[in-house]
């Protein structure tokens, strides 16, 4: 209560928000990298590139659509490649185009059910060997889906989970 309290009367920094989010999923993707595995760090956080393949969901954000209002009914599954303190690198078998995204980046290893979702801009779209293309994001904030959307992304997730499994078979 008194952290909500204290934050009235300060100012929010989103993209400072999300910064500190995007370091504690880096944190517990690079764990194997911390002080007392590797060695005393200068700096506590780490602002090289950590080499991480987590399965992310990206959503085209339109540039008249509010974030809090964009369907997360048919995000595109892809591949986080690096992770950086600003942001993430997205790699696709397809180019996702658009200048704006809404990313569910899975907020931990251990847990399939917990993800961050963030709203980032293209910093570049980058065609890479072997028929994938690499799109750089530059995060700008936390994004908190409301309750249809969180419905919503569920079902995207069951489905192409349902997807997978029957091609497994």
């Amino acid at each position: 209560m008194i952290a909500k309290v204290a934050g009235i009367f300060q100012r929010r920094h989103p993209e400072r928000e999300a910064a500190l989010a995007l370091a504690r999923i880096t944190t517990l993707t690079d764990i194997g990298s911390l002080p007392w595995d590797s060695g005393v760090y200068d700096d506590r956080r780490s602002r090289d590139e950590v080499p991480a393949a987590l399965g992310v969901w990206v959503t085209p954000l339109p540039d008249d659509v509010n974030p809090e209002k964009v369907s997360l009914e048919t995000p595109r599954h892809a591949v986080c490649c690096d992770l950086r303190a600003k942001g993430f690198g997205v790699l696709s078998p397809v180019p996702i185009q658009g200048d704006r995204f809404v990313v569910a980046i899975p907020n931990g290893t251990e847990d399939d059910d917990s993800w961050k979702f963030f709203v980032a801009e293209t910093c570049h779209q980058t065609p890479r060997p072997g028929g994938w293309h690499l799109l750089g994001l530059r995060i700008e904030r936390l994004f908190e889906p409301g309750w249809t959307q969180a419905q919503q992304f569920r079902a995207a997730r069951e489905a192409q989970n349902d997807v997978s499994e029957g091609a497994q078979i």
